[in-house]
């Protein structure tokens, strides 16, 4: 219970923190608004303005498509391998009547 009371607590003090944060936001976002010309902040904005964002979302879209797909027949392989050997597996008992000394039996 003690420990309970403390996560309470805890996540009560984050939900706080979050909270005054998101309410100071727009007066950090005003002050970097006027921030002189020739700041480092107008300098890395210049950057970052340059670079291609929807043409490197949709490359990373792509990759991940394929690699996901790639992964996914893998996976489906060692699935089909593991399902015949289960199966021979399977086989072999029935053949047998018995596996593992005769402790398991199929049904």
């Amino acid at each position: 219970m003690y420990e309970f009371i403390l996560q309470i607590a805890v996540f009560l003090s984050l939900g706080v923190i979050l909270f005054i944060m998101a309410r100071a936001m727009p007066r950090i976002q005003s002050e970097s608004e006027a921030a002189p010309q020739g700041s480092k902040f107008d300098y890395f904005d210049r950057i970052l303005a340059k670079i291609p964002l929807n043409k490197l979302d949709l490359l990373m879209n792509s990759f991940l498509s394929k690699i996901l797909r790639r992964i996914k027949v893998v996976v489906l392989k060692i699935d089909n391998f593991i399902t015949n050997y289960l199966n021979k597996l399977l086989k072999k008992t029935n053949n047998n009547g018995t596996i593992n000394g005769g402790n398991d039996k199929p049904e």
